[in-house]
């Protein structure tokens, strides 16, 4: 006979618990695999589910059985033998704490189990020989009686229960969270509204302890979510929809069933799901104003936002009770930051004229970085002067210029527009010429200059015009430039007078030596369109001339002088309002290797030493390539020259040489210019020091002059190259 017999064979064989009696099992899986039939007779609980509870009659079903260590329950036998419990038993080992730790676990798990029974305890085993060694020890202390089951043992257990008796219990399992017993309770019970109660506060708990919101913890809150609003437990149903992400069914059960007590939570719900228009209804139908362009925003309806200001503004006016300024302003603001992100300037600047104040729009445009925008604002309000401000300290330089032309400051003006365009000549795109695309830009700006200029004086424009001609004008050609040069030279203007000189240096250089002639006449040699080599020196003692003095002004902290000023205007640099200075291309290579404050702005010592730094770095790039071509000159044009212009050729040599290698800026440089004024003696070297030339400095008609020289510059090379 088995105590768990279906009652499809045989109801009368089938126990029946009460309320308070219990089958307890080790643990989970043992319980899974008893027959569902018995579920429904009895409260099964595991050894853990029960700690703290008490029945008056508890059923220990397998625990022995299901030990996982049923092998060391024997080691009881050798207890009991030093207890004196009973005959020897020789073949099983000793209580080792070690290899039997497990057991001490077990004992434990058996003490909670026996101790839940009030009045009787029974221990049923599908496999006795697992509990023997327990069972014979407890029936060796008369503590135990051992029997198989019948009819007389199943009805000894029998001990039903009222209703009332099972609900009480129900409740005593709901207080422990026990929700599944106390479903099985509230159902021998009778009791539909606590069975369903238990079962739904069951599946919100468990899919609370499962990790993420998976599918099947969505499956299980909404199952409870729907237990619940059957019950007509609707706060519940409420929060099991929400945490199983189903917002809508969430906000419809609060909005239907609590209204206004729990409206905000209505609203959040539809939020969450999208329906952002709906909340905000809702809001503005409760006078909620902040709550309800919070929605709009959050939803990006702004233009419905809008419209609920409008409403209200005409409520305002009617009833005179409602201050809107506070919500209306923060809205607007919140709609122009979120144009902003999306890019939409235009749709940005509609809300920002909205605004309240011109301090509030100052502030929101400054922040965000449109400066632009900024100086459209103050044009508006007829402040041109703080348009000036604004495009002078963020460096937009076109707009500045722009904007002085409307201040009727046209000498400033026509100064700005040519600056700029001479920085692109210069720094744009490394130097090259203008891109297609930017030649009609060059053309208007340079015509809107002339334009200032005429406005300003005739004698400004007649200066603007020279630089107008200068920057139009992309001349290649020798005479273009020397041309270009007297007009610069006529004007006072240092800056084309190096640009020219230094131009006309590189025609010059790249120019084959057969071309080249050796004039007698001064004037001839370096006017008329010629290539000589008495053209080539002139050009170079002039060109630098012009950048040694300018590094002579630069030893100190810039002065405001014309080289200063110069300098400024050559490489693309506008003092900023505050400190520093501003780059019009601060990734040109001069000023490249120092950082930049707002990648624009740098400091005035990294500026000097930047411009110190390029135009020594020119004078020893130019210097050399003299050296190199006065080197091959002589070397291919010796046979057809008088012996003074060898001698000529041979003294320009040795002052170029001498200069790079004694040239205080250039020192100072390193490395670098080590190395080029070792290659400059060298040149030197090569042409100087060789038995041809040794021989030609004998000669009468150089003699004199040469020997000096020479000796001079052994003495340096001496120096220099020890071991030449």
């Amino acid at each position: 006979m088995k105590i768990f017999q279906d009652n499809k064979n045989d109801g009368r064989n089938t126990v029946i618990f009460g309320a308070e009696q219990v089958i307890i099992v080790r643990d989970e899986s043992v319980r899974n695999e008893m027959p569902s039939h018995v579920k429904g007779h009895a409260l099964v609980l595991t050894v853990f589910e029960c700690k703290g509870l008490e029945f008056k009659d508890v059923l220990l079903y397998n625990f022995f059985s299901s030990s996982p260590i049923r092998e060391h329950w024997s080691v009881i036998y050798k207890y009991m033998q030093e207890k004196n419990l009973g005959s020897s038993f020789p073949h099983f080992p000793k209580f080792n704490h070690a290899k039997h730790s497990g057991l001490c676990h077990e004992l434990k798990q058996l003490y909670v189990a026996v101790t839940r029974a009030k009045e009787r305890l029974w221990i049923c085993e599908s496999h006795g020989s697992h509990a023997e060694p327990m069972a014979n020890y407890w029936k060796k202390l008369n503590l135990v009686r051992i029997r198989q089951f019948d009819n007389s043992l199943a009805q000894e257990i029998i001990f039903p229960s009222s209703k009332e008796e099972w609900k009480s219990q129900g409740f005593k399992f709901l207080e422990v969270s026990n929700y599944e017993t106390a479903a099985v309770c509230f159902g021998r019970a009778g009791d539909t509204y606590w069975e369903k109660y238990a079962r739904a506060t069951g599946l919100k708990t468990t899919a609370a302890h499962m990790r993420g919101l998976s599918s099947e913890a969505v499956k299980m809150l909404t199952e409870a979510a729907e237990i619940f609003q059957s019950l007509d437990n609707n706060k519940e149903a409420a929060k099991c929809f929400y945490d199983a992400g189903n917002y809508e069914r969430a906000g419809d059960i609060y909005l239907q069933h609590f209204q206004s007590s729990e409206l905000e939570k209505a609203c959040h719900c539809y939020t969450l799901a999208g329906f952002h228009a709906r909340a905000a209804e809702i809001y503005a139908e409760n006078y909620l104003y902040r709550e309800c362009l919070h929605a709009c925003n959050t939803g990006k309806l702004f233009n419905l936002g809008l419209q609920y200001v409008q409403s209200w503004k005409q409520l305002a006016l009617e009833e005179g009770s409602i201050d809107l300024i506070t919500f209306e302003q923060e809205f607007l603001k919140s709609c122009a930051h979120a144009s902003y992100k999306k890019k939409d300037k235009k749709k940005m600047m509609k809300y920002v004229k909205k605004f309240s104040s011109l301090d509030s729009m100052r502030t929101f445009l400054w922040n965000q970085g449109c400066y632009e925008e900024g100086i459209d604002i103050e044009i508006e309000m007829g402040d041109i002067q703080e348009g000036l401000r604004i495009a002078r300290k963020v460096g937009l330089f076109l707009r500045e210029a722009d904007l002085l032309e409307k201040a009727q400051n046209y000498e400033d003006a026509s100064r700005l527009y040519i600056w700029y365009v001479f920085g692109k000549c210069c720094w744009a795109s490394g130097g090259k010429n203008w891109l297609e695309r930017d030649l009609l830009l060059k053309e208007e700006l340079l015509s809107r200059a002339e334009a200032s200029a005429l406005n300003a004086s005739a004698d400004f424009h007649k200066q603007i015009h020279t630089e107008v001609l200068l920057l139009s004008t992309q001349s290649t050609g020798l005479s273009e430039l020397e041309k270009q040069l007297e007009v610069s030279q006529k004007s006072g203007n240092l800056k084309w007078e190096v640009i020219c000189t230094r131009k006309i240096l590189e025609i010059l250089l790249q120019t084959q030596t057969s071309p080249f002639k050796w004039e007698s006449d001064s004037r001839e040699m370096i006017s008329g369109g010629q290539v000589s080599v008495e053209k080539l020196i002139y050009f170079w003692s002039s060109w630098k001339e012009k950048i040694l003095t300018t590094l002579e002004h630069l030893k100190s902290l810039p002065a405001h002088d014309n080289h200063w000023d110069f300098c400024l205007h050559y490489f693309g640099v506008r003092k900023h309002p505050n400190t520093g200075y501003f780059m019009l291309y601060p990734d040109a290579e001069w000023v490249s290797k120092y950082p930049k404050k707002n990648n624009q702005r740098l400091g005035t010592e990294h500026l000097v030493t930047s411009i110190r730094h390029y135009w020594c770095s020119e004078l020893l790039s130019v210097g050399c390539n003299m050296l190199e071509y006065l080197n091959i000159f002589q070397k291919f044009s010796a046979d057809s020259m008088p012996m003074i212009c060898k001698s000529r050729i041979v003294d320009h040599i040795f002052e170029c040489t001498l200069f790079l290698m004694e040239s205080d800026y250039l020192r100072q440089w390193g490395q670098v210019s080590t190395a080029r004024m070792y290659y400059a003696t060298k040149w030197y070297a090569a042409a100087v020091f060789t038995t041809e030339w040794y021989n030609l400095i004998l000669h009468d008609q150089v003699k004199n002059r040469s020997s000096i020289i020479t000796r001079k510059l052994r003495a340096k090379l001496d120096h220099y190259l020890p071991n030449m």
